[in-house]
């Protein structure tokens, strides 16, 4: 996957299309090496040899162990594989070592071959998901499916792994384990009744060290209906759980290492917050943006920075902080945050998807670079590999761009495309509403 709430004296009403299915989502672990001086891959040192989570293992979108990726793409003589999904959803392709990992609608977790696209597994989640669109806020015991219209269904939000266990949370509200051969740990439901926001549940979960973290974001910024969560890896009891002053949300949060200890940053309406991950204690916050429909999630622009949606635009915040920091701790702000698709940073430049327009900043000063005009709307966050940008639109049309504004390809994938690809080892791995598609190196 990767939209806002509304809030008028409480909520307004929730007015665009389907917010982030893809959003985001990155773990960070806290004492592997950092990638870029920016933020650090979730699981380990291993991870960067594979892509553990949505956006990859360097938590802002660029692909460590990209490999070379042909240019020209042709889809004919480069398609490695194209399986038909036994369920539909929108969380994006995980990969460890051989196996790809995807969830689907009903609580499916689904394992592949990497090399061929066989399918290995499928397990199904032991608390029964329904699958019924709520109708307004607070309906009880209905959960939404994925639909042209926008919901989020019960598969957005994009699994981790450690390469031992998965780590899953479906839009039932249930956070899960499966171990690497399809056997359930653990399930532990984290509400109950409906999603209290339009369109599901899409924030993807963290792994954090022994713990997995989850951001429920929903409801109005003062019912107290939001809050984060951390669960032990091994059993999935509670470690630690705050509430939230904020509102609906579908991006998920990024987790960034500095010589002061690691910090966990979200963002919902109308707040951004930073919180000590091993504790849930918080260390500041700023004002937000106000936009209600916010999907984009965090991502790491520099060293000790983040990017995020802001009051004024896309804002580049310094991690380090206490207290407020909407003054002392903003280093710029920029552009008009992208409405759907997380940005993607590294090289020292900041690429945004929105409107049918790619745009590029400087990481380090916010100011304006290029804008490469596109065609569709954009929900899949974009990737980094070698110098490129890949980029795929809702109709399924992927476009790949050079790191100085040059659109280098425009390849048609034959199906709709929510969620965000993953590129590794010379392959671009990408779920398509139907299939799960590779191309790329033989």
């Amino acid at each position: 996957m990767t939209s806002n709430w509304t809030h008028s004296t409480g909520c307004l009403l929730v007015l665009s299309l389907m917010a982030a299915l893809l959003l985001a989502d990155v773990a960070c672990s806290p004492k592997a090496p950092s990638v870029n001086g920016d933020a650090e891959p979730a699981t380990g040192p291993d991870s960067a040899a594979n892509w553990p989570y949505f956006r990859g293992p360097s938590c802002g979108g660029p692909a460590v162990n990209s490999g070379d990726v042909p240019s020209p793409l042709n889809l004919e003589h480069h398609k490695v594989f194209d399986v038909e999904l036994p369920a539909g959803g929108a969380s994006s392709p995980i990969i460890w070592g051989n196996r790809i990992y995807l969830t689907g609608e009903g609580g499916q977790v689904l394992a592949f071959d990497r090399t061929t696209g066989k399918p290995l597994w499928s397990a199904i989640l032991e608390i029964p998901v329904p699958a019924s669109v709520p109708a307004t806020e607070g309906q009880e015991n209905e959960w939404p499916e994925m639909d042209g219209d926008g919901s989020a269904g019960t598969a957005a939000p994009t699994p981790v792994t450690d390469g031992k266990f998965i780590y899953a949370f479906f839009g039932n509200g249930v956070l899960s384990c499966f171990d690497s051969s399809g056997k359930q740990v653990w399930a532990k439901r984290l509400v109950t009744g409906g999603p209290k926001n339009a369109y599901g549940y899409a924030a993807s979960p963290l792994l954090y060290g022994d713990l997995v973290i989850q951001v429920i974001d929903r409801g109005c910024f003062d019912d107290k209906a939001s809050f984060i969560i951390a669960v032990r890896a091994k059993d999935g009891t509670e470690a630690w759980r705050t509430l939230r002053p904020v509102g609906s949300c579908w991006a998920t949060p990024l987790i960034v290492h500095i010589a002061d200890g690691d910090v966990l940053v979200t963002t919902a309406p109308p707040l951004v917050i930073a919180y000590v991950p091993k504790t849930g204690r918080q260390l500041w916050q700023a004002k937000g943006s106000q936009n209600d429909e916010l999907s984009i999630s965090p991502v790491p622009c520099g060293e000790g920075m983040v990017a995020v949606a802001a009051s004024r635009g896309l804002t580049a915040f310094k991690v380090a902080g206490k207290g407020d920091v909407t003054d002392s701790g903003g280093i710029w702000t920029s552009v008009r945050p992208p409405r759907i698709a997380s940005p993607a940073c590294g090289g020292g430049q900041c690429y945004l998807l929105d409107n049918e327009t790619l745009t590029c900043v400087n990481a380090s000063t916010g100011k304006k670079k290029w804008e490469l005009d596109l065609e569709g709307d954009f929900w899949a966050s974009p990737v980094l590999a070698k110098n490129r940008i890949y980029a795929i639109n809702t109709a399924g049309v992927l476009f790949v761009a050079s790191a100085d504004g040059k659109k280098l390809d425009e390849v048609k994938l034959g199906d709709s495309v929510r969620a965000s690809p993953a590129i590794l080892d010379g392959r671009i791995y990408v779920r398509t509403a139907h299939r799960l598609l590779c191309v790329g190196r033989p």
